[in-house]
């Protein structure tokens, strides 16, 4: 769905010689009509002229039709302007539009047309251009291609109600337990039998030899209650333990560590008094007005010599850099960095850097950062 623009810049707000212009294309076309009307009157019947002035009157309220509905007048269409509230850019209505045409014949009627001219210059010197019978019934006359383009993509707002979803913490990769070794299996030694011992045997000596008599063989026990001692059995060959086998290596990936950016402030110190802290768009001046920049903030500043206009610039921060913008002021803005000088232009945004010294009109900023 296709929106059009909200908000406008100090450039996009007709000019006085435009609106003069407008101005008299309309007074033309009710002149030719009046003309012809009275043609029509003195030269043809009275019936004839009664159907002229009515031809006029209807011309007027298609005008004023037009006016509050659309935006604009003949005169208007053809030099490019619209006609729309101050605030939304949304054509006025129509009681709105006759309320400021009855302010306009006010002026112009009762001080035979000296009137006008103030009002012009009253509209000249104002920041959105606005006369006394716009600023009666807060209107702006603006270019036709300011409110016919497109706004910028508005971002999408999170639906009320609805708690942001935290996500979950990754995991990392846990390397598997490491497993004990295999000990191969042994087989059990099998149990020696004890070894029973007999009784001493003698010696045997020959059987025949001659010159010696063999004595009779001689028994000899054991002394009562005495036992042969036990017969200890051989001790099991000692199995060598298996070394373990080295842990696997993680190959996995782990999570870096982030460290956020210190966050860096910006702020605008003059001479004397207290800075000015940059949080988004504030309109800078001797008595600004907010309601210019749609969610902006107002910062007033004191200058004694008078050479800062009562809406002089848009200052704001913007990806984490500052800008200023001139808003159509009197004196105009300076950057000076270093040796350098940087003329502001009114509607286009310039960047600023630390230690720029800024200047509206004769009224000095510093632009200073902190951590």
């Amino acid at each position: 769905m296709s929106t059009t623009q909200t908000t406008v810049g100090p450039t996009d707000y007709a000019t006085i010689g435009q609106r003069v212009g407008a101005y008299l294309l309309d007074g033309a076309i009710v002149a030719v009509l009046l003309v012809v009307t009275g043609l029509l009157a003195g030269g043809v019947s009275l019936g004839a002229g009664l159907v002229g002035y009515l031809g006029i009157f209807v011309y007027g309220i298609v005008v004023l039709s037009s006016t509050a509905t659309k935006g604009y007048s003949p005169g208007k269409k053809i030099v490019g302007l619209r006609l729309v509230d101050a605030d939304t850019l949304r054509p006025i209505g129509w009681g709105r539009a006759i309320a400021r045409g009855l302010v306009l014949s006010a002026i112009s009627g009762f001080t035979c047309g000296i009137g006008l001219l103030v009002d012009a210059l009253v509209a000249n010197g104002h920041p959105r251009r606005q006369g006394w019978h716009d600023l009666a019934v807060r209107s702006v006359v603006v270019l036709a291609e300011a409110v016919d383009r497109p706004a910028p993509a508005a971002p999408v707002a999170a639906a009320e109600g609805v708690l942001p979803v935290t996500l979950p913490p990754v995991a990392t990769a846990t390397p598997p337990a490491v497993a004990a070794p295999h000990r191969p299996s042994v087989p059990p030694v099998a149990k020696v039998p004890p070894v029973h011992v007999g009784p001493p045997v003698p010696p045997v000596l020959p059987a025949s030899v001659p010159g010696v008599v063999s004595a009779p063989p001689v028994m000899v026990s054991p002394p009562p209650g005495v036992a042969p001692p036990p017969v200890v059995a051989p001790a099991p060959a000692a199995v060598p333990t298996p070394a373990l086998s080295p842990a696997p290596v993680d190959e996995s990936t782990r999570l870096a560590t982030r460290h956020s950016p210190a966050t860096v402030t910006w702020s605008l110190a003059p001479s004397i008094g207290s800075p000015l802290v940059l949080a988004g768009a504030t309109v800078v001046g001797r008595d600004p007005e907010s309601a210019l920049v749609p969610g902006s903030s107002a910062w007033s500043v004191d200058d004694p010599e008078r050479t800062v206009s009562k809406t002089h610039a848009v200052v704001g921060v913007e990806a984490g850099h500052p800008w200023i913008e001139d808003w159509n002021s009197t004196n105009g803005v300076l950057v000076r960095r270093g040796a350098e000088a940087i003329d502001v232009k009114t509607g286009e945004r310039t960047t600023l850097e630390a230690d720029d010294v800024v200047l509206l009109g004769d009224f000095e900023l510093t632009v200073r950062t902190s951590s």
